[in-house]
């Protein structure tokens, strides 16, 4: 299947999403990325009673896998953009201005006023100019739309874009190739879930295992469009996009492109509350040297959570992000 294939009104699509699609992005980004570690804890594989492979995708620069698809965008369009244009709950926001920063593009990013400050302060630090929404309010795709007609720019959505997708399938591309490397075969990927680009792109580059490797997309429990959609085969808007620690990934709809693919239909979900997540991000600062903000260690807490069934396999997890406040680190470090 092809991005060409789906028409779907509001979502701008180019190139193929399919495996060749992110070995592309792979070859663009080179040299331009971080190709992250992929870590192992034997207290935590002796806990579960398997292998657990743990991409730090956190350690990318601007401290998430969103630099990745938003650069992909970038270098795949025929044209260099005159403006660019997003909207975002602050990790995209950073790596849409990072990757305008090193095309030298103007940036301009419709952001939540409650955004946490440290990403704030990347999106400043990079360059971008900020225009504020009200979660409970606004309709930010309304506010930047209104921005890209007035500059005239391009808009990089942050996850119903193909290009953006087959950018950040390179972190499940990395963590694939890195197992096998070593001779193993990933049989589960447990991936944060906010609009869905990175667990499309993940679904998409777990053709690279072969087959019997399962995507599981973890959500914030009763933030779980995904999952509803996935049970209802149709999407389902969340009624709030705010009410939880995981404040990137509170999106109100799932990306209709993810819900698109052919391995939609064999994806696995799970949820995961804040008091799980809190207890994750303090595992990996304890137990990996990770920072971890609460959005970014989702996929490690439900592995944590004993609920999934892996004992005996070889899995990996995704831990994203790490732009977390201080004091919110300090919390989920005391017991949040």
């Amino acid at each position: 299947m092809t991005a060409e294939t789906l028409e779907m009104p509001g979502v701008r699509v180019s190139g193929a999403l399919g495996l060749e699609a992110v070995h592309d992005a792979a070859r663009r980004l080179l040299g331009s990325i971080v190709r992250t570690p992929v870590l192992e804890s034997q207290t935590l594989n002796q806990m579960l009673g398997a292998r657990v492979l743990i991409k730090a995708e956190s350690l990318q620069s601007g401290g998430s896998f969103k630099f990745r698809g938003a650069l992909n965008a970038l270098l795949a369009q025929p044209e260099r953009p005159r403006e660019v244009v997003a909207y975002s709950s602050g990790n995209h926001a950073i790596g849409v201005a990072m990757a305008c920063r090193l095309l030298e593009i103007p940036v301009t990013v419709v952001m939540p006023a409650d955004a946490p400050s440290i990403k704030l302060a990347k999106v400043r630090e990079a360059g971008g100019n900020v225009v504020f929404y009200r979660r409970d309010r606004d309709d930010r795709n309304a506010i930047a739309e209104q921005v890209r007609a007035a500059c005239g720019g391009l808009l990089i959505p942050s996850f119903d874009d193909a290009q953006v997708i087959a950018g950040q399938g390179t972190v499940a591309l990395e963590l694939i190739e890195t197992a096998q490397q070593q001779g193993l075969h990933l049989e589960q990927l447990f991936v944060p879930c906010g609009g869905g680009g990175l667990v499309a792109g993940s679904c998409i580059a777990s053709v690279q295992a072969g087959p019997g490797c399962s995507v599981v997309a973890v959500e914030p429990q009763g933030f779980d469009r995904v999952g509803r959609a996935w049970r209802a085969e149709a999407p389902d808007r969340n009624a709030s996009t705010c009410g939880s620690i995981c404040d990137a990934l509170l999106t109100a709809m799932p990306s209709r492109l993810l819900l698109g693919l052919p391995q939609f239909k064999r994806l696995q979900t799970s949820c995961v509350d804040d008091a799980g997540v809190a207890r994750a991000v303090a595992f990996a600062h304890q137990e990996l040297g990770l920072m971890l903000e609460p959005s970014g260690a989702i996929a490690l807490a439900a592995v944590l959570k004993g609920n999934a069934k892996v004992r005996g396999k070889t899995i990996g997890v995704i831990c994203s992000g790490a732009n977390i406040d201080p004091h919110v680190h300090q919390r989920c470090i005391d017991g949040y």
